[in-house]
């Protein structure tokens, strides 16, 4: 072989660098075949100078943050990671920051590092230059005929272009593209009209229904669903009407998995099924809705559940900004003292997000584990929140609350800190009920009834904070009748409970 020939398949091998992030899901000869193909089918890119240097650009920047996404969630970058991009602030930015995983992150610049080097080799013997292969020109054309004839199918089969891009998904890079389309579509379809019941509510209704939305809170370690490590449950074990099971979350993050508690469903089943959140039934039932959240968004950028939020809340309050949750105290009595007859009451807490030592005053600092202390704060505030609600209730009056979490936490020896990220910890959640006497007294089948072995096998989704929402407030079984009974699952990226207790507990693989 020439040296021309030798120095520019080498050129292609160090095209093909660029590349390699797409393995990191998982080798197979499968795998080993798309990276392959997708390092020929861009490799016309050579044949024009600036559209090689923003490819090149493109490839580096994409790679690094594919791996440190791989790092975090088990997969390359997707739409999810783009949701919480669009919809993330400042500080919680800065919060990010401080709990990446930093072996990914020294991954990601050796990476970096060497495919800078790569780059430049690439463009000193790509084939438009001085010193290209006649091979290599040759492939180039080669990649340029397969593109002119999957353009000349295109254009027979009428393809609109996002047709066009889920036929291309499987070749690396096209699987952000894909995720960006899919996140335009999603954000462009967040004002539909919900689906809601035509019927009359039932005459079983509770009167005041609040319910808690967690953040960060895994199951595996509330003392009431068996962890032995502190007792970060303290006196809500104690009170009477209150039920605990483990949950499944179905999502590693808040975007992926908060939809599931408003409307029973992924966000983008929401939109295709026009599903009503539990909040859409409430306002069809005649409750006053008061929504009051202390969680951080930018609220430049649209996202599902702040629509969701907005469109239902006959008052919508956004108390704090990643605050100690008990900032949500007062504006929680404001509500259940309003005069209104029946009333839902939603507080979206920011409970043990990461940077979970921030999460709590020092006088919460009870165990030696920051996690400990941050659940334990977050069950004194239950605590109060439902002695509150109890003695809001009023004479004879029906009372209801409900609690769950979007997601939990990877966490040691999975991470090196608690943090967002994949694992078995960050897919069981807890979810609880609680229900004054009046409730169990008069209407006792609007009262879940957890099984005692709930507490250590997980059997159910938290969804079913959804379902018993809405079953509450008098249209039981009205989300499931949108998706019939498979939308409540207890699946994850295509795996059944069962099967992912059989995967490694850290990964998922």
């Amino acid at each position: 072989m020439s040296p021309k020939n030798s120095r520019g398949w080498l050129a292609f091998v160090c095209w093909m660098w660029l590349f390699t992030p797409a393995l990191l899901e998982g080798l197979s000869l499968r795998a080993g075949a798309l990276w392959v193909a997708a390092a020929f089918l861009f490799w016309p890119l050579t044949l024009w100078r600036p559209a090689l240097a923003l490819a090149m650009a493109g490839l580096l920047a994409l790679g690094a943050i594919n791996i440190v996404h791989v790092g975090f969630f088990g997969n390359l970058a997707d739409q999810l990671l783009l949701a919480t991009a669009l919809r993330t602030n400042w500080q919680e930015a800065q919060e990010f920051v401080g709990v990446l995983p930093w072996p990914w992150v020294a991954c990601a610049v050796a990476w970096l590092v060497t495919g800078i080097f790569a780059c430049r080799y690439v463009w000193r013997f790509a084939s438009m230059s001085a010193n290209a292969s006649p091979v290599l020109r040759k492939l180039s054309w080669a990649g340029v005929v397969i593109w002119s004839v999957f353009l000349v199918f295109v254009l027979v089969k009428r393809y609109d272009f996002d047709e066009v891009i889920r036929k291309l998904k499987t070749i690396y890079p096209m699987h952000i593209v894909r995720a960006w389309t899919a996140q335009q579509q999603l954000t462009d379809s967040l004002f539909y009209t919900p689906q809601l019941p035509s019927a009359a509510p039932e005459a079983a209704q509770v009167d005041t229904l609040v319910v808690v939305i967690g953040e960060s809170a895994s199951a595996q370690r509330w003392s009431l669903l068996g962890y032995q490590g502190a007792d970060t449950n303290g006196a809500l074990a104690q009170l009477q009407g209150v039920q605990v099971a483990r949950a499944m979350a179905h999502g590693l993050n808040t975007a992926a998995a908060l939809p599931y508690l408003l409307t029973g469903m992924a966000a983008q089943d929401s939109v295709e099924h026009r599903a009503p959140s539990f909040l859409d039934i409430a306002r069809q039932a005649g409750y006053k809705t008061f929504v009051v959240s202390n969680s951080r968004y930018h609220s430049a950028v649209e996202d599902f559940y702040g629509v969701t939020f907005r469109r239902a809340a006959d008052v919508f309050l956004k108390a704090g900004n990643g605050e100690w949750d008990e900032v949500l105290t007062p504006h929680l009595q404001e509500a259940l003292q309003d005069p209104a007859p029946r009333k839902l009451v939603v507080l979206h807490t920011y409970g043990s997000h990461f940077q979970v030592e921030e999460r709590y005053p020092a006088t919460a600092a009870l165990f030696p584990d920051v996690y400990d202390n941050s659940l334990r704060y977050s069950s004194d505030l239950l605590t109060q929140w439902i002695q509150m609600v109890e003695r809001g209730a009023g004479q004879g009056k029906t009372a209801l609350l409900l609690y769950s979490s979007d997601h939990g936490v990877a966490m040691p020896p999975c991470a090196d800190q608690y943090r967002t990220g994949s694992g078995l910890s960050s897919l069981q959640v807890p979810l609880l009920t609680w229900s004054n006497a009046a409730l169990r007294e008069r209407f006792p089948q609007l009262v879940p009834q957890f099984d005692m072995s709930e507490r250590e096998q997980l059997e159910r989704s938290n969804a079913a904070l959804a379902d018993i929402s809405v079953a509450a407030l008098g249209f039981p079984g009205v989300l499931t009748a949108l998706t019939g009974p498979q939308g409540r699952q207890l699946t994850f990226h295509e795996h059944d409970w069962p099967a992912l207790q059989k995967l490694d507990a850290c990964s998922l693989q």
